[in-house]
């Protein structure tokens, strides 16, 4: 088990995020660099040590 929601699951934290985004006055997608940044840094520490990240050397 990959501990991923399923597709219908997906569609539904999608369609929440997109909603609270809108509400707060907010683009569709994170744009900003520095939060992106931040945000890289959180799965970057929780990443399961014995699988390197996309995209990095191990």
């Amino acid at each position: 088990m990959s501990g991923r929601p399923d597709a219908a699951a997906r569609e539904e934290i999608r369609a929440s995020v997109a909603a609270t985004r809108a509400a707060q006055g907010l683009p569709p997608k994170v744009e900003d660099p520095g939060v992106l940044e931040r945000a890289a840094a959180v799965f970057r520490a929780a990443a399961v040590p014995d699988e390197p990240a996309r995209g990095r050397a191990a």
